[in-house]
């Protein structure tokens, strides 16, 4: 995905990898500019081999609940907040002529990462309705099964055209 198509203007050099932590490996050479991830709270931060070595990196711990008592930590509006921050920073990058190979991971890469990919979908591309955030993410990574609650949260918190909690449950098989 070299360009995305933001209403009239084109972000340039955008990419974007959503994978899970056993598929790292097959990025070896890939210069990653850019890392969101999403680890379980009592995971151990792993290397990530084809990172740029000046890439900036978010990572965040929850686990892949949608919702929990202590000990169990489920997403918040706080991580998502987060989330869009990087986007920001992202943004600000691409915009200043900066190529970005984006990579956003978690344990599996069906759940977090996937739901996270379309937070910063939906933030870089304000303009982008629901079901076009979902189609997008699905070409990326066509295994996902996104987090409901951070699903949720995005409803809640970024104004996209089309309700995105709505638009992935009619994906859903019955």
């Amino acid at each position: 995905m070299e360009k995305i198509r933001e209403g009239n203007d084109i972000i340039e050099g955008f990419r974007l990898v959503v994978c899970g932590n056993n598929q790292l490996q097959q990025y070896d050479d890939a210069k990653f500019t850019h890392v969101i991830s999403l680890l379980d709270p009592d995971t151990s931060v792993p290397d990530i081999p084809g990172a740029d070595p000046d890439h900036r990196r978010l990572i965040l711990s929850f686990h892949d609940v949608g919702n929990g008592s202590p000990p169990i930590i489920p997403p918040t509006a706080e991580h998502m907040e987060s989330i869009f921050a990087f986007a920001d920073g992202l943004r600000s990058d691409l915009e200043a002529g900066h190529d970005g190979l984006t990579l956003v991971h978690s344990d599996n890469g069906i759940s977090r990462a996937p739901a996270a990919g379309i937070a910063l979908l939906a933030r870089l591309f304000p303009g982008m309705e629901a079901v076009t955030l979902l189609i997008v993410m699905s070409a990326i990574q066509p295994d996902l099964w996104p987090n409901q609650r951070m699903i949720t949260l995005l409803d809640e918190l970024i104004p996209v055209e089309g309700d995105i909690t709505a638009e992935y449950q009619r994906w859903l098989p019955d």
